[in-house]
């Protein structure tokens, strides 16, 4: 049996209806298993609902400082603090009851609050179990209704910063998802003087008080055409879109996997579609290539390279191996396939300590990054292990004295750093390990502070999953320019690219994917 979900609306302003219908639609398009329906709540409102409304929709159409004003106080807020049974009463006919039983929703999701308060009322008296999860899309005049907020099972907010405001409520951590709704193309941005709800509501720090709030990173009104459109294209084009962690928000939101370059390889060869694209850089779309060599891989950005990854030339590392036969080639899987081709095994920063201490072979030659070198030097001690000048320049430009005064102005902070840091760095560390090592490490762990030693992508990504955390920058020199290249639009394009001459393809022969994959399957075998 279908489960069945209801999403609820009301028509004021342009928020609640345009998120409603950007939810409706990502379930048409994703969930076979759902029955769906959408629902305008004021369609059953009574003449004093529908004046209501037409009131409020007026005071808004002026966009000015006065109107604002007028439109919280006068309808929103006053509405929002009368008691749910008067809500009810005075505003809504019987019939809305009889058709929400009748339907009998598994979930309710509603863009406005009154829609949980409906439900919420229909579940206490008639003993539902109707689950009830409510979008907010306009923080400033809905903070109010928050202090009832138990009749909701979730309550999803565009970003970390609203989701700190709802801690002040009272709302539990684990009822809060900053996902970022997006809103219609057509919604525009007030900018409305508001100062006397801003400082009613104790909104402080951030010039949101009149901006409608289901935006988030994706909602733009200059983005929301164009993410309806990469849905589509993707599903067209029977196109997968791979992000790897340090690329920015409105990325990993459309993105079908992300993760790091050789979790983002593997998750790949588990999809049954015709081709990749890349979010990330050179080195990465190869792999990909690699592990999946009968799909078409394209990188978003063709210009994103990563300067490591390029470091070694594969006919200087050939001559090393000639002279010592015997010492095996480590390569950190930040290299190009043709340095990999002529490496005995590959390793992610994940994986690097397991696999060196595995392998048989006592003599390593450790490449490119020494930094990573050096750390899994320190860890399997019994190894002779070699290293060369290299590594990532954006994480070996953080300093000690970074690390100091970050720690003297959190001095409550655990520090989290990824092992391409210079060793002082890494040795001054809370803990060390791969990106998705840190972000793993600060979600499950207990402590509500944190400096994060990598990406500073991502510190925003733990911001949005903890918004009950603190998380601060170990240094604001570790932005990887080459990730933050990519765009929506670079993703929008390559979309569109596809099937046509212009499209950028990711092109290797069946010897280079057969030499440098060699590596990979290694690392395959000894990371189990």
């Amino acid at each position: 049996m279908k489960k069945k979900i209801l999403i609820v609306y009301a028509s004021y302003g342009s928020g609640h209806k345009s998120v409603a219908e950007y939810v409706y639609e990502y379930f048409k398009e994703h969930s076979n298993d759902l029955e769906i329906k959408i629902i305008d709540i004021m369609e059953y409102g009574n003449l004093i609902a529908k004046l209501n409304v037409k009131m409020f929709n007026l005071c808004f159409k002026f966009q000015n400082s006065f109107s604002s004003t007028i439109g919280y106080e006068l309808f929103d807020s006053k509405i929002a603090t009368s008691p749910y049974k008067e809500i009810v009463r005075l505003l809504f006919k019987s019939d809305l009851t009889t058709d929400i039983l009748a339907y009998k929703p598994d979930v309710l999701i509603a863009t406005h609050f009154f829609g949980g308060i409906v439900m919420g009322k229909i579940n206490k008296k008639y003993k539902l179990n109707t689950k009830i999860i409510t979008i907010i899309t306009d923080y400033a005049s809905h903070a109010i209704w928050l202090q009832n907020h138990k009749r909701e099972n979730a309550i999803v907010v565009s970003n970390e910063i609203v989701g700190r405001e709802l801690l002040k409520f009272g709302v539990p951590a684990e009822k809060i998802f900053p996902f970022g709704i997006p809103l219609s193309s057509k919604f525009k941005k007030v900018d409305a003087n508001t100062s006397k709800i801003k400082f009613k509501y104790n909104i402080k720090n951030h010039n949101l008080t009149f901006l409608f709030f289901g935006g988030g990173s994706l909602g733009s009104s200059y983005t929301y055409g164009y993410l309806k459109e990469i849905l589509k294209l993707k599903k067209e084009k029977n196109t997968v879109i791979l992000a790897h962690s340090y690329q920015a928000k409105e990325i990993i939101e459309i993105a079908d996997e992300t993760g790091d370059s050789y979790a983002l390889s593997v998750a790949a060869t588990k999809h049954d579609c015709s081709s990749f694209i890349m979010c990330g850089v050179h080195f990465m779309a190869e792999t990909v290539k690699m592990l999946s060599p009968d799909k078409k891989v394209y990188l978003a950005n063709t210009e994103a390279g990563c300067p490591m990854a390029e470091q070694m030339d594969p006919v200087m590392i050939s001559q090393l191996k000639a002279k010592e036969p015997d010492r095996a080639v480590v390569a950190y899987i930040n290299t190009t396939a043709a340095l990999k081709a002529v490496c005995d095994v590959c390793v992610t920063s994940a994986t690097a300590v397991k696999i060196v201490s595995k392998m048989k072979n006592n003599k390593i030659l450790f490449i490119p990054d020494c930094n990573l070198g050096s750390y899994v030097k320190k860890q399997v001690p019994d190894k002779d292990i070699k290293l060369l000048q290299g590594g990532c320049p954006v994480h070996a430009a953080v300093t000690l004295s970074e690390l100091k005064a970050a720690k003297k102005k959190h001095p409550e902070a655990l520090i989290l750093v990824h092992p391409e840091c210079r060793p002082e760095i890494t040795e001054s560390a809370d803990y060390v390990g791969s990106t998705s090592g840190i972000m793993s490490y600060a979600i499950k762990s207990s402590a509500k502070e944190f400096i994060i030693g990598t990406e500073m992508s991502i510190t925003e990504h733990l911001q949005y999953a903890c918004p009950d955390k603190n998380f601060y920058y170990l240094s604001k020199k570790i932005i990887c320019p080459n990730m933050k290249l990519t765009t929506l639009m670079d993703v929008y394009n390559t979309l569109k690219s596809i099937g046509y001459d212009n499209a950028q393809e990711i092109v290797m022969s069946d010897d280079e994917i057969k030499k440098s994959r060699i590596c990979i399957d290694e690392m395959i075998r000894l990371g189990e």
